[in-house]
């Protein structure tokens, strides 16, 4: 295995490393919005390949997205932390997916440019930085439907 494909296996393994300190309750009630958005993600990434917006340059197997290893580590877990310390403070889960998202556009994407794995081309950085606050939007009212769809389950 390379390094390039090593880095993209630490990058979809570690995050999944801190789910025990999530809680089960709190795992249990957030998977769903975060799996549907991680979804969306693969989406995503498939029309802006298309679209040639950025480009996976490395994929850990070639018959999968390049982008499986972000939208299945740090998408996820990320999003499962931001709604177990967020979900029902909206203005707080603003504040913090836009800190982390331009942390994730300004800072991480240099790092995985400079190891070659990820390039952008037809989107700036603060494209995608709004394309990152978008989805998080749409993670945020995907819970909230999620939370919604429970409750009236429950009546």
């Amino acid at each position: 295995m390379n390094i390039k494909k090593l880095l993209l296996l630490l990058i979809l393994i570690f995050p999944w490393l801190t789910t025990p300190f999530i809680g089960r309750e709190s795992f249990k009630r957030f998977l769903p919005a975060s799996l549907l958005m991680s979804g969306l993600g693969f989406l995503e990434d498939y029309l802006a390949v298309k679209l040639d917006w950025w480009k996976f340059n490395v994929k850990l197997h070639p018959k999968l997205i390049g982008g499986a290893p972000y939208n299945l580590g740090p998408y996820i877990i990320s999003s499962l932390w931001t709604l177990k310390f967020t979900y029902g403070k909206f203005p707080a889960f603003m504040l913090l997916t836009t800190i982390s998202n331009a942390i994730f556009a300004f800072v991480f994407l240099n790092i995985v440019s400079r190891f070659g794995l990820l390039t952008l081309r037809g989107m700036s950085k603060t494209q995608f930085y709004v394309t990152l606050c978008i989805r998080a939007v749409f993670l945020y009212i995907t819970q909230v439907f999620f939370e919604n769809f429970k409750k009236m389950k429950i009546s």
